[in-house]
């Protein structure tokens, strides 16, 4: 549903305009910025969480045990969604303190997932990652 979704699929048409401009060819069809589009158009913004979250899931847990994460003691997700990529990386490293930090309407759909012990050991913060990115975290 994603990848034949006009979000996703419509740039390509225009790659070129990307290459020879440098400007995002999914920001000229749509008329706006892709987070924005997302924002206005709340089951486009679905379809997108539930593509990011399943791929996201197919490699998180390979990603936390990759990794010694809980050396740096907190870990901050920018951007992720729903936390699960946060989630597996907390799960495996118990000594972790998590902040998952994205857009409001994003973290609006994402606050249920992190629940139980983890909840306890992990933050959500609002932000505007294209703005300022939330201190706190050592990595």
């Amino acid at each position: 549903m994603f990848k034949g979704d006009a979000y996703f699929f419509s740039p390509f048409g225009e790659i070129l305009y990307s290459i020879q401009t440098g400007e995002s060819a999914r920001t000229k069809i749509l008329g706006m910025n892709g987070f924005e589009y997302l924002r206005r158009n709340p089951e486009v913004a679905r379809v997108f969480d539930e593509a990011m979250t399943n791929i996201t899931q197919l490699s998180a847990s390979a990603i936390a045990s990759a990794y010694d994460f809980g050396r740096w003691g907190s870990l901050m997700e920018l951007g992720g969604g729903n936390g699960n990529l946060l989630a597996a990386i907390l799960d495996a490293h118990r000594g972790l303190r998590g902040v998952l930090a994205d857009q409001p309407h994003v973290l609006s759909r994402a606050r249920g997932f992190l629940n139980g012990e983890l909840k306890a050991r992990s933050t959500i913060v609002d932000c505007d990652f294209f703005s300022q990115v939330p201190s706190g975290c050592r990595a």
